[in-house]
């Protein structure tokens, strides 16, 4: 009897060949999908970061605003209160008392119109201003007044 020359494979050989190919398959998908899940904690991480950094920014930009003797500091509430000179609807006027002969209230103090004016170059007090710490959420809120 002679014997053929064998140039396939057998069942077994196919079936161990997809068998270690499906669990080549399953470690890359799980390697990918860990280092997809530790990308997206740097990028909330950082995302975290850089809003802490805009808070504190704006916090510190406040209370340069304010002035020293402006400032109170609720240790039982965990707050910090202090007056702004920025009306409430425009982020960009800051009231000062000032007078230009030449030029309307409006067009000499843009977001102040109706505030009384003597010359003096003092800010005008517009609002109340809170940062205070919410321990119910655990975050840091902000509460304008006027």
């Amino acid at each position: 009897m002679k014997l053929r020359d064998q140039r396939g494979a057998s069942l077994i050989e196919l079936l161990v060949a997809v068998v270690v190919f499906a669990i080549v398959i399953l470690v890359m998908d799980a390697v990918f999908i860990n280092a997809h899940r530790g990308a997206r904690k740097a990028e909330l991480s950082a995302g975290v970061s850089q809003n802490a950094r805009v808070a504190v920014e704006r916090l510190i930009a406040e209370i340069r605003e304010s002035g020293a003797s402006q400032i109170q500091i609720d240790a039982g509430n965990a707050a910090v209160i202090f007056r702004s000179a920025r009306p409430s609807d425009a982020t960009s006027a800051f009231c000062m008392d000032w007078r230009a002969s030449s030029e309307p209230l409006a067009l000499a103090n843009p977001g102040c119109s109706g505030v009384p004016l003597t010359g003096t170059y003092a800010p005008v007090w517009q609002r109340w201003i809170a940062y205070y710490f919410d321990s119910g959420s655990g975050q840091v809120r902000r509460r304008v007044s006027n």
